[in-house]
This record gives structure tokens, C-alpha cells and sequence, in this order.
């Protein structure tokens, strides 16, 4: 007979699998018919937009596209004319993970490590593009248990205190971020060399049952001068957004995720002297709420044979975000660069390999630049690849941090040129999140099951055997653990020895059949 439970709900976030994955993206472009003919390409860079992803069984889909720029040296009468163009390469990316069911959801961040671009002829080149991708695939699922019972006499519980992370919304939204980006007003510009945008400065503010994301998008253009000339233009776009959150409420602990869907832009009038910049920005927002809940580990009644249905369940009983700021100043020698103009640094943080031990992880990476700058001729450009080597060490408050992730991203940088060398000083920002999970026993349904006939007794002698507990012998002979104590004037009870004899009050024995 099932009787009367008072039941406690919670939406158990729980991480599935955690991967990174290295893929390419390949494919041949035609140059545009209103560029010359390309000799050789001197530097290629890209955007990466994912605009769509779906989880199936066993397989994770990515859908997006590479906005390229390629920087070459053109076929004409001048020497060493530098010429720029931009396409869009798309991919379509299917990665087998095991554990991924419909349904499920993931966060993700993508970035490329490295494109090649060959020249097939002149007017047709193949790029190739390594990219990587670190995704953490996620389920929720609406769990009920016990936590009282009704109408059932002098009930024993055994509870214990777990402080738990439940899921109260997640929620999602797209935001255009646009402006014009500034040039020199004594430029005209001919044509777009390369544009890079990067998301920076995240940040979080929960306000009336919503969640409010600001950041800024860098962007950073090189361009071509009418008078082949070329420059440098720099900006940062205000990026903002609200994901709607019924439940969400000022102690909430939020992540919000930020993914680059589309990037356009365009050349105003040169009476304007900028460039338009839009980007199509998707915003994914998880709220958990952090309880301290009594669980009931086991129960019983010295009165009715009760019954107990249980369930294990996976819960996040740990979550932890650090963000620590890596100064980086470092020379970098460049005999090359003596007396020539240096167009742009472009860095890239990388982390190569992640060590974890006592609590503490030591994160080793680098950082890879690639210098654009002028060559000893008049109109030639360059550009040469380095890294700067760095060690971090975070010490969490996690003990396994299987279920981590980590990620560096620029907060600062500025490079200072003089006597053929580079002084770096760069910041970044490392941040690791961390997450348990333990597998507990939760009571699901209580019953009341009918009892053979029995013979009642008032005491029975027992000897404590090895692995034994109070509750254990309490609950065997439908007893109390204060009764036990009581009679055998017991004051310490984990201080239980085995062989020690004991007098149990209100022995039950079935009679077997």
C-alpha cells in the first residue's frame, strides 16, 4: 500500500561527455573579376561564424562558415602591389560522440589554428583550414524524492546534508552588434585587406528576471589606400543582449555562452572616411541555483514494514568558476624590422597541455604572432610567424576536476617597435570552470507492506559484528538508536567495537513460512 509522501523537485543539470576535436575545412576560390591576377599570396586570416548546431543520437552537427580575407601580391605593371580580397568558406562538420542523445545540448567554442592558402593558378587558390573545437555536451532531467512521509508512526531517518546545483532556466537570443569603424580622414580606401573581430570584456548582471550580457567586440582592419597606401583601423563595438529568465533571481550562478553567427561589413563613402562593421551574436545562458538539501539516506518504522523504492542519480553536488589575469611582457629580437613600419601583431592564445594534480592545474601554452610589416622595397610587405611560451598554475577547490574546461583569451596588448626588436606586453585572461557530480541514492516511492505472523519478544542479545552501525542493527530489529544506546549506555556511537554485546529493546522476529 503506498501512503502519503511530501516530494522536493529539482532540475539535475548533469555533463555528459567533454572533447575536443581537430577538423579541416578546405576548399578552392575563384579570385573576383574585378581583382588582378595573384603571384603569390603573402597572409590569409578568418572569422569563424557557426550559425547552426543540433545534437543527434550519437553525433554532434556544426554548420557555419570561414570569412576569410587573403592578402596577395598581384600580377600587374607596378612591383610588389599588394591586393586583398574576401570570401566565405562553408563547412558542415558531423563529430561521433557516444554519449550525445537528442534532445541534449552543448556549449561550445571553435577557433582556428592555422590556414594555408596555395596557389592553384592566377586566378584560382585552394585554402585550407585547421580548425578546434571543445564542446561539453549536457542533459537535464526533472527529478522528484522523498522527503517526508505521512501518517506513519515514530519514523526513523537516517539524512544527510549535500549542497546541490539545480538548474532553474536556461534561455537564448541573438544581438546585432554594428557601428562604423573610424579611419584616417585623410584616407581613401581602395579595397579591405583583412578584418579580424574577436569578443572581449564578458560580462553578467542579473536584474527583474532577466540576464543581462555586455561585452565588447574588438575589431581591428587592415586597408588598402587609393594611393597604395596602407592602414591600420582599430575599434570596439558595445555588445548587448537580455535572455529572459523566469525564475532567475540576484544569487543565481549564470554562464553565458557567446558565438559569433554572421559577420558583414562594408565600405561607406569616402566622404564618410570608415567602415561598416555588423555581427549576428548568439547568446546561450544556463541559471542553477546552489541549495543545501537534507536527503533521506534510509528510513524505517519500528511500527510497519515500509518499503522503499530508490533511484541513483547523477547530481552536480560542486560548481566553481576562477578567472585569473597572465601578464606577458617579453623582447622579441627582429633585425628585419630595423627601420621599417610594423602594419599589425596579430596573437593568438593556445593552450597546448593541462596538468592536474592536488587540487591545482598547470596550464602550458603559447602565444603565436604573426608580424605584418613593410620589406626593404618600396610597396613590399611581409609577414613572419613566432610564439611567446607561458605557464599558469590555478589552484581550485575541486578534488577530481574531470569535468573542467579551460579557456585564454586576450584582455590586452601592445607592442612597442624600436632598434630591430619587439617589446611585448600582453594580458591574458584564463578562465576554468569546474564541475562535480555525485551518483546519490534518492527514496523514490514508500510503501507499507503487509507482515507475516510474528513472534514478539521485548529484548534480544546481539554481538556487534564487523561493518556494523547503530542504524544498521536498529533498523535490522525494528528498534531506535536511541533506545539502543539508552539500555546499553552507549555515549559515542561510532566508537562501536566488534564482539561487544548488546541489548536490544523491542526485538521483532518473522516467523518464515
Amino acid at each position: 500500500m503506498a501512503i502519503d509522501c511530501k516530494k522536493e523537485s529539482l532540475c539535475m543539470h548533469h555533463i555528459v561527455d567533454q572533447a575536443n576535436k581537430t577538423f579541416v575545412v578546405e576548399g578552392d576560390t575563384i579570385i573576383p573579376d574585378s581583382k588582378p591576377d595573384i603571384l603569390s599570396a603573402i597572409h590569409t586570416t578568418g572569422n569563424v561564424c557557426v550559425y547552426k548546431k543540433e545534437i543527434l543520437d550519437g553525433k554532434l552537427r556544426m554548420d557555419g562558415s570561414l570569412s576569410i580575407h587573403v592578402m596577395y601580391l598581384a600580377e600587374t605593371t607596378q612591383k610588389n602591389e599588394v591586393r586583398g580580397f574576401g570570401t566565405n568558406l562553408d563547412f558542415t562538420e558531423v563529430w561521433d560522440l557516444e554519449k550525445a542523445r537528442t534532445g541534449m545540448n552543448s556549449t561550445d567554442t571553435v577557433q582556428i589554428k592555422n590556414i594555408e592558402c596555395q596557389v592553384l593558378n592566377g586566378r584560382k587558390i585552394h585554402m585550407k583550414a585547421e580548425m578546434e573545437i571543445q564542446t561539453t555536451i549536457y542533459s537535464n532531467e526533472n527529478v522528484s524524492f522523498v522527503q517526508k512521509v505521512e501518517g506513519v508512526s515514530q519514523i526513523q531517518k537516517l539524512s544527510r546534508t549535500r549542497n546541490v546545483y539545480s538548474l532553474i532556466g536556461e534561455g537564448s537570443t541573438k544581438v546585432f552588434a554594428k557601428d562604423n569603424i573610424k579611419l584616417d580622414e585623410t584616407d581613401e580606401v581602395a579595397e579591405i585587406l583583412k578584418l579580424n573581430v574577436c569578443i572581449q570584456n564578458k560580462e553578467m548582471k542579473i536584474s527583474y528576471h532577466k540576464v543581462l550580457a555586455k561585452a565588447d567586440l574588438a575589431v581591428k582592419i587592415l586597408y588598402l589606400t587609393e594611393d597604395n597606401h596602407i592602414g591600420l583601423a582599430t575599434g570596439s563595438i558595445p555588445v548587448m543582449g537580455f535572455v529572459d529568465m523566469q525564475n532567475v533571481e540576484d544569487n543565481s550562478i549564470c554562464d553565458m555562452n557567446y558565438t559569433l553567427k554572421n559577420l558583414v561589413y562594408k565600405m561607406n563613402t569616402p566622404q564618410e572616411h570608415s567602415i561598416f562593421v555588423e555581427a549576428e551574436i548568439g547568446l546561450e545562458c544556463l541559471a542553477y541555483e546552489s541549495k543545501s538539501l537534507e536527503l533521506i539516506e534510509d528510513m524505517y518504522s519500528p511500527c510497519e514494514n515500509m518499503v522503499l523504492t530508490r533511484k541513483n542519480r547523477d547530481v552536480m553536488t560542486g560548481k566553481e568558476r576562477i578567472c585569473e589575469t597572465v601578464p606577458i611582457k617579453q623582447q622579441i629580437q627582429m633585425p628585419e624590422l630595423q627601420n621599417h613600419r610594423v602594419y599589425d601583431v596579430e596573437i593568438q592564445p593556445l593552450i597546448e597541455q593541462q596538468t592536474v594534480a592536488n587540487q591545482q592545474i598547470v596550464i602550458d601554452g603559447i602565444i603565436a604572432m604573426n608580424i605584418l610589416f613593410e620589406g626593404e622595397e618600396e610597396g613590399s610587405f611581409y609577414h613572419k610567424k613566432t610564439s611567446l611560451s607561458f605557464q599558469h598554475k590555478i589552484t581550485t577547490s575541486q578534488e577530481t576536476m574531470e569535468n573542467r574546461q579551460v579557456t585564454v583569451e586576450v584582455q590586452q596588448s601592445d607592442f612597442v617597435v624600436q632598434n630591430g626588436s619587439i617589446d611585448c606586453n600582453i594580458q591574458l585572461k584564463i578562465q576554468v570552470d569546474t564541475v562535480e557530480h555525485s551518483n546519490l541514492s534518492m527514496i523514490d516511492q514508500v510503501e507499507i507492506a503487509e507482515e507475516e505472523p510474528k513472534d514478539n519478544f521485548s529484548m534480544v542479545v546481539y554481538f556487534v559484528k564487523k561493518g556494523d552501525t547503530l542504524w544498521k542493527i536498529a533498523k535490522q530489529f525494528r528498534s531506535t538508536v536511541e533506545e539502543i544506546k539508552q539500555v546499553n549506555q552507549i555515549e559515542d556511537e561510532k566508537n562501536l567495537l566488534v564482539g561487544t554485546q548488546l541489548f536490544i529493546p523491542k526485538y521483532v522476529k518473522k516467523k518464515l513460512a
